[in-house]
């Protein structure tokens, strides 16, 4: 989710339901999810709704946007200008309408740098390695 800015929020049923009902997967130390600063929109719904309905790891930086958040978007002409806009007016409320939040923070801070990314290393997959012990499988489902 870490580079995905969004897409058609109606599709991310599927993977949630997945994610709740494969208990294989759905486990503390089993499923990780990478995020950062361009996760928004679509994605950030979806992380959200993640986060509350499963044992998720978080890997990576801090989310783009709030767990709730205004989104999309319709196409306006302001009046005397008459150029051309865009104004959000739908409220995406995923999390409890108390999450006053400005992002979701990851459980294993692991932000990209220059110098990792010039040498072709992943920190967030290095930190998910670190995290699993070497000896620990998955079974097969």
């Amino acid at each position: 989710m870490r580079w995905n800015g969004g897409g058609n929020n109606f599709l991310n049923a599927p993977l949630i339901h997945g994610l709740i009902r494969f208990d294989k997967i759905n486990q503390q130390g089993i499923l990780f999810v990478i995020i950062g600063r361009s996760t928004f929109s679509a994605a950030m719904c979806a992380v959200t709704q993640i986060e509350r309905n499963t044992s998720a790891i978080f890997v990576g930086e801090p989310t783009g946007s709030r767990p709730n958040f205004v989104g999309e978007s319709i196409p306006v002409i302001l009046p005397y200008s008459k150029m051309r806009a865009t104004i959000s007016d739908l409220y995406w409320q995923n999390s409890v309408a108390m999450d006053y939040r400005n992002w979701i923070a990851p459980e294993l801070y692991a932000p990209p740098t220059f110098a990792l990314f010039r040498a072709k290393r992943d920190p967030a997959m290095e930190a998910i390695a670190d995290y699993i012990p070497t000896n620990h499988k998955l079974d097969s489902p």
